[in-house]
């Protein structure tokens, strides 16, 4: 396997849904369904605290299921906005044939 084709699977969803990748920005509504945005960004705070200090075992459980639950958004966000990237990527060379 080359590098190219080995890049080309990493670059596949994951962790998306088959409805998810037919429309990726259902992610979007699922993660602010999950939580508002003044939420994400303490959780991002809080993922960002524990990871650069020695606090992860003063976390409660629960505490620390909420982070990984935020990270699995996060990154089903990222492969979303990938999917979006390549698709208007594909757009814009298609016009510009």
């Amino acid at each position: 396997m080359d590098i190219e084709e080995l890049s080309s699977k990493e670059n596949l969803p994951r962790n998306l849904t088959s409805q998810e990748i037919e429309s990726p920005l259902l992610v979007y509504t699922s993660l602010f369904e999950y939580a508002h945005l003044s939420e994400l960004r303490d959780l991002l705070w809080k993922m960002l605290k524990t990871l650069t200090s020695d606090t992860w075992h003063e976390q409660t459980p629960n505490d620390r299921f909420d982070l990984v639950l935020f990270y699995e958004h996060l990154e089903k966000l990222l492969e979303a906005a990938y999917l979006l990237y390549e698709r208007q990527k594909q757009s814009i060379d298609i016009a510009n044939n």
